[in-house]
This record gives structure tokens, C-alpha cells and sequence, in this order.
């Protein structure tokens, strides 16, 4: 490891042959380290966790090097070093990789906030073969430390103040294999670390996706069917594991939500492990509707969380045909983005995906504890976004309240409907981030309340498409800092409401 002084001039420091950092008014030091060797030892990014790390490894992330910035105070130092919004920046500069591989990358910075960066001036981070080629990435230099924000204790991928991680990795290309379409690419992802299939509740946990959970089961006739949908960049064991149920790292016992609802509705209880990234609402529903056997008519209760919903809306549409072998009864929306959100236009992809990286980042005790799995799906669209693959993911495409999927999304008719939703308040130094340092409103939703990724009065109100959940039947939880769009099961009152509202 190499450590050298920063005085806050606007020159080049030299770091190693080829690596140099300029930090125009920054007093303090920079460290290099050399890139972690994913087959063999585990170090990653400084204090990173092994769940980030695994996640990494999943994706095929190969980290060059990391340089830690660790800032004494901020001076004016002048130059003319920016990021592509004008603000003062800190530029590292790193060779360039051959044309079959692509680099991007992460920034930490002192407040615990992670932002992805392709090489300045690309559209992508592909590499360059011209010989002496090398990329420059321009971060935000962010602002001294200060006090509000001390991360004593706290968990996360950097946790001291003053401090700014920038990590460079590479990945290989996949056009070559699978094309350059952002789909492609997606699924071809997705197909190896997330199998897609029906599941069912046993006294054991949910059964795996490629088991037949049909195997030895007696439906009761006529007997309600309870359903569970999970979100994007998610699954069933770890969208739902606040519920209890969960079969993962060896064995989860039983929670007692789950638990009462499988008893309630006599163990008549499952689950749809779909594709969030590469599939639309239709390709997600006609899988269900291949996967369920045909037989008999029973009604179904569905719980979703975020495009979940959209899921099942889809699903309703399709089960209202003649024949079908469920009943849409009622549908939970928790979190859901039913009129949709802007994180998921392709022009503002990588703020869902700084969004997303930095809350699993700095809420250990929610998503954390199962980030392996919810960073995947994050890095997959982070090795889209790097790659410079074409297109959208149309899992996305389905989120976005500028496209015509949402839009024509049928409402369902007859169906008793129910929404939870959490307004996310800021605070410390997440302040900095989603309001900035003169609390100005949030960029992305501007004055709407929103919890993080969904806006919140979307959930249960779209005059446009004539969906209204009355008030009887939504669970708002207001403005709350504990709680963001992918830890909404871990509220107490969640639960109450569940066992309140599925009663068969």
C-alpha cells in the first residue's frame, strides 16, 4: 500500500505507474491498494462486507484498485477539476482495459452515500486497445467534515468521516456471447443467479424454485389460495424474510406472521420467484399462468411489494379469463409504484441504482442481512449501465410513468385492493444526500414524498387510471427514517395489518 500527502493543489499526484489522483483543494493523504483477488483471498473495498463481496464475485467484478482519500480539511486549491454537473470534483486516472472488458467506477463518500461513474466523456466504461490509452473518473469532491454526520458504529462500506472510497472495477464484456442488448444481458444474468418458479410455504420454510411444490400437496376444494409477489432487484427469500419463511443461509425458523397466515389459510400458501430486470408484466404473468396447474376454481389473495404489485395487476388481468384456475379476491400493494416512477426512465437509471447500493450500504439491519441477493440484481444493471449495452431492461420500462406499459396496465374489477406506504424523512447524514446541505427537496421526485425508489401517494391513488384505495383499507406509515421501500416489513404494524386483512 502506497500513502502520499495531499496540499490541495490542482497537480497530479502520482500514485503508481499509470494511477494518478488530482484532488484541487483537498489537505489530507491518499492511500492505494491494489486490486482484491475475488477467486482467492476476500478483501474488497475498505470494511466492506462479505455479503458485498459475494455479491461482487456473483457478477464476475474484478477490482483493479481502490484509492482512499482521507481529507484533513478543504481548502480553495483552484483548477478547474468538475464533475459532468459542475461541481468540484476529484479525478482519479487509470490505464485503460482491452475492447472485451469494461470498467466503472464506485464511489464511497464520507457520509456513506455510493455513486457509480463510467469514465468521463463514454457512454460506457468499454475500454480502449490503443496503446498509452487510459480513462479519467471525475467524482464529487463532497463537502469537509462535519459534525451531524459522525458513523461511530455504524456499518457500512466506509465508516469514518472525512474519508471518500473510490474503487475501480473491471468486468468482462458479454456482447460477444450474448449480444449488446440490455435484455440479453440481464437475463443472461439473471438466468444463472436468480431461477425463476412457483414456491410453497411448508412447515420447513418455501420450498426452491425447480422443486415441484405441488409434490404431494392436497388442495382443499374451494379453499382460498395466499400468494406472495416479491419486487425488483429482489426475491422471495429476502423480499418477504421480515414475514418469516425463509429457508436461507441454512435454515430460518418459522416467523410467526407467516406462520398464522399458513395456519389461516391452511397451508395453502406460495409464492412467485420471477425475472425483475429482463421480463415484462406479461412475460411475468404468462409464466405464472404456465406454472400453476389448470383445475378447479379458488379465489387468491395476493401480497406484493413495489413492481410486485404491477405483477399482480397484470396477473388479475389475466386470470379474469374464462377458465382461469384462480380468483384475483384481494391484492396488498406495499410499496408499490402503481403510478409509477421516475428511477426507472432510462435517463435516470444510475440514481436508481446509487439509490439502491447506497441504503442496502447504510441499513444493515433491514436488506442488509440478505444484500448478497438484492446487490446482484443492483450490479447486474451497474454491468449493463458499463458495458454500454442498447436499450432497456423492460422490467424497468415497466416502472416508467413515461412509457405506455404502466399507462395501460388494466385496474382490477372486483378485487378488494390494500396499500401500505412509508414516507422516507432523511436525517443525519442522509440529509446530505437526498436534500442536500441547504435541505433543498429531493432531485429526482422534487416535492413529493417519496420512499426512496416509489413515490408515496402512488400507491394507493391514480386519479389517471381510476385507482383509489379507500382509507379503511391503507396503512400509511408516515414519515419515518427507520423506514425505506425495501425494509417496509420490518414495521410491527405491517404484520398487524397483514393478519388483519387476510383472514380466508
Amino acid at each position: 500500500m502506497t500513502s502520499l500527502p495531499l496540499d490541495g493543489s490542482p497537480f497530479p499526484v502520482t500514485l503508481a505507474p499509470g494511477v494518478t489522483l488530482t484532488a484541487p483543494g483537498v489537505v489530507g493523504s491518499a492511500e492505494l491498494r491494489p486490486g482484491a483477488d475475488w477467486g482467492g483471498e476476500t478483501r474488497g473495498p475498505v470494511e466492506s462486507t462479505t455479503e458485498f463481496l459475494e455479491a461482487l464475485s456473483e457478477l464476475d467484478f474484478r477490482q483493479s484498485l481502490e484509492v482512499l482519500v482521507d481529507a484533513v480539511h478543504v481548502v480553495d486549491g483552484g483548477g478547474e477539476t468538475r464533475t459532468a454537473e459542475g461541481e468540484p470534483g476529484l479525478a482519479i486516472t487509470v490505464p485503460a482495459v482491452g475492447d472485451d472488458e469494461a470498467q466503472i467506477a464506485m464511489c464511497v463518500d464520507e457520509f456513506g452515500v455510493v455513486t457509480w461513474h463510467l469514465p468521463d466523456g463514454r457512454e460506457s466504461g468499454v475500454g480502449d486497445t490503443r496503446a498509452g490509452e487510459s480513462v479519467t473518473f471525475t467524482v464529487e469532491r463532497g463537502s469537509p467534515a462535519v459534525e451531524s454526520a459522525s458513523a461511530d458504529g455504524d456499518r457500512g462500506l466506509v465508516g469514518a468521516i472525512g474519508r471518500k472510497l473510490i474503487s475501480v472495477f473491471v468486468v468482462p464484456l458479454l456482447e460477444k456471447a450474448v449480444g449488446r442488448a440490455a435484455p440479453a444481458v440481464a437475463r443472461h444474468y439473471e438466468n444463472r443467479t436468480r431461477p425463476q418458479g412457483v414456491l410453497r410455504l411448508t412447515d420447513q420454510g418455501w420450498t426452491h424454485p425447480g422443486e415441484d411444490p405441488f409434490a404431494g400437496w392436497w388442495l382443499e376444494r374451494g379453499a382460498p389460495v395466499l400468494l406472495f409477489v416479491h419486487g425488483t432487484a429482489s426475491s422471495i427469500g429476502s423480499g418477504f424474510r421480515s414475514l418469516g419463511g425463509g429457508r436461507l443461509d441454512g435454515g430460518a425458523v418459522l416467523g410467526d406472521t407467516l406462520g398464522e397466515l399458513r395456519a389461516a389459510y391452511q397451508g395453502q400458501v406460495f409464492a412467485f420467484d420471477h425475472h425483475t430486470l429482463s421480463s415484462d408484466l406479461a412475460a411475468n404473468a404468462e409464466l405464472f399462468r404456465s406454472l400453476w396447474p389448470e383445475g378447479g376454481q379458488r379465489s387468491v389473495d395476493i401480497v406484493t411489494h413495489s413492481r410486485g404489485g404491477l405483477v399482480a395487476r397484470q396477473l388479475a388481468a389475466s386470470l379474469g379469463e374464462p377458465g382461469a384456475p384462480l380468483t384475483p379476491r384481494r391484492i396488498v400493494y406495499v410499496a408499490t409504484p402503481n403510478g409509477g416512477t421516475t428511477l426507472a426512465n432510462p435517463g435516470t437509471v444510475r440514481q436508481w441504482i446509487d439509490r439502491m447500493t447506497t441504503m442496502l450500504n447504510l441499513f444493515p439491519d433491514g436488506p442488509w442481512s440478505v444484500v448478497t441477493d438484492s446487490m446482484a440484481s443492483v450490479l447486474t444493471v451497474v454491468r449493463v449501465v458499463a458495458g454500454g449495452a442498447i436499450g432497456g431492461l423492460p422490467g424497468l420500462v415497466a416502472m416508467d410513468p413515461a412509457e405506455g406499459v404502466i399507462r395501460d396496465l388494466p385496474v382490477p374489477a372486483d378485487t378488494e385492493q390494500y396499500a401500505i406506504s412509508v414516507d422516507f424523512e432523511p436525517a443525519d447524514r442522509l440529509l446530505h444526500w437526498l436534500r442536500g446541505a441547504d435541505l433543498v427537496v429531493d432531485k429526482v421526485f422534487g416535492d413529493r414524498a417519496n420512499d426512496v425508489v416509489v413515490p408515496t401517494d402512488g400507491v394507493a391513488d391514480v386519479p389517471a387510471r381510476q385507482l383509489h384505495v379507500p382509507a379503511e383499507r391503507r396503512l400509511e406509515l408516515g414519515k419515518r427514517s427507520d423506514i425505506w421501500h425495501c425494509s417496509v416489513f420490518t414495521d410491527p404494524g405491517v404484520h398487524d395489518s397483514l393478519r388483519q386483512w387476510l383472514q380466508p
